[in-house]
């Protein structure tokens, strides 16, 4: 099977990063919670619920998913209709829709953009529209593909801080991505799947200190990780992990340590 030997639970109101090399098996993860896939063993659920037992319009208004390429989550001709889509399918007052279409595209730095047709604009401008819609629904619980996939580095930081507001306002946070040298100053938790098993669930501090585990995955800390590990004491010695510039920088402050 593509998953084996899965045991997770993802709190309410956490951030969570999830990260492997492409075949470690997070989007067919993901897929399991979205009840695109169904397990062959086992349940997932979601609020205690099973989510075999859930309507994917259910489902939609508990997880919102943004994935990896817009355009498959594009359908409509222009982007306030596309914000509008999945509430005006779920019945919502037009006074509601009207509210949340517009509290969206501002959130999103679309509101210039509301007539245009969401495939005339930029890829980081198409990814954002996605996030604008998925928000639109309210869900608790946010799933977000490779989200600096396609964005300059001013689009990166607009989508993780609005990523890190969310969660300060409760919302459950889980990122998919490879990138870890993106996540240290945002995400609490790291799960790192390899050949469609968990092989560490950890805080973020640990995972990223997990240097023989990184290396056996082919995935990178950041430089400050890496710094922060040539800086370490001897053998023996302890050390904070430290894991962002600025708590780098604090070892040659006095009293810093090395």
């Amino acid at each position: 099977p593509a998953l084996h030997n899965i045991s997770l639970k993802i709190r309410a109101g956490e951030y969570v990063l999830l990260v492997g090399q492409n075949g470690a098996g997070k989007s067919t993860l993901v897929k399991h919670f979205l009840n695109l896939l169904t397990p062959t063993a086992g349940t997932v659920t979601v609020d205690g619920l099973d989510t075999r037992q859930l309507e994917t319009s259910e489902l939609a208004q508990r997880i919102g998913y943004v994935g990896q390429n817009p355009d498959d989550q594009l359908f409509t001709a222009s982007v306030e209709d596309e914000v509008a889509f999945a509430l005006q399918n779920l019945g919502y007052a037009e006074a509601e829709i009207k509210r949340r279409v517009t509290v969206g595209l501002r959130q999103l730095g679309l509101a210039a953009q509301r007539t245009a047709h969401p495939l005339s604009l930029p890829r980081g401008d198409r990814a954002r529209l996605v996030i604008a819609a998925v928000l639109a629904m309210e869900p608790e619980i946010i799933i977000l593909d490779e989200p600096t996939t396609g964005q300059d580095y001013r689009g990166v930081k607009y989508i993780l801080e609005l990523s890190r507001e969310l969660h300060q306002r409760g919302k459950t946070i889980i990122v998919i991505t490879h990138h870890l040298y993106l996540m240290p100053e945002y995400a609490e938790r790291v799960i790192v799947l390899g050949k469609g098993t968990i092989l560490l669930d950890a805080p973020l501090r640990r995972a990223y200190h997990a240097k023989e585990l990184l290396r056996r995955t082919y995935l990178t800390p950041p430089q400050a990780v890496l710094l922060a590990q040539e800086l370490a004491p001897p053998a023996g010695g302890s050390a904070p992990l430290r894991v962002t510039p600025e708590e780098v920088a604090a070892c040659f402050l006095p009293g810093g340590g090395r």
